[in-house]
């Protein structure tokens, strides 16, 4: 997903069902790229080469306003027992409970 210098997703949902999904990798999120969702304080902390789950379902919008563009990765797939203990070890793997 490339979004361009000045470009902006307007809010939107996904999917009608609230629940962590997709993934979604930042290859890079210029400093002014603001991703945001309804009903939270403040910014998805997206940093560079991470991956996130997201509410999708939850009305979200992005505006790129740096001079880089923001390229992402979004990962869909069916959520198996397997990927949700997956899921789980990477979380707490990276000092979360």
């Amino acid at each position: 997903m490339l979004l361009e210098p000045g470009g902006y997703i307007t809010p939107h949902a996904d999917q009608d069902t609230n629940r962590l999904s997709p993934i979604n990798i930042s290859l890079n999120t210029p400093q002014n790229c603001l991703f945001k969702m309804k009903g939270h304080k403040g910014f998805v902390p997206l940093t560079d080469g991470k991956a996130v789950l997201l509410d999708v379902g939850n009305t979200h919008a992005v505006y790129n306003d740096s001079d880089e563009d923001r390229f992402h990765i979004i990962v869909h797939g069916i959520k198996t027992k397997e990927y949700e203990e997956l899921v789980i070890r990477s979380y707490e793997k990276n000092g979360n409970k």
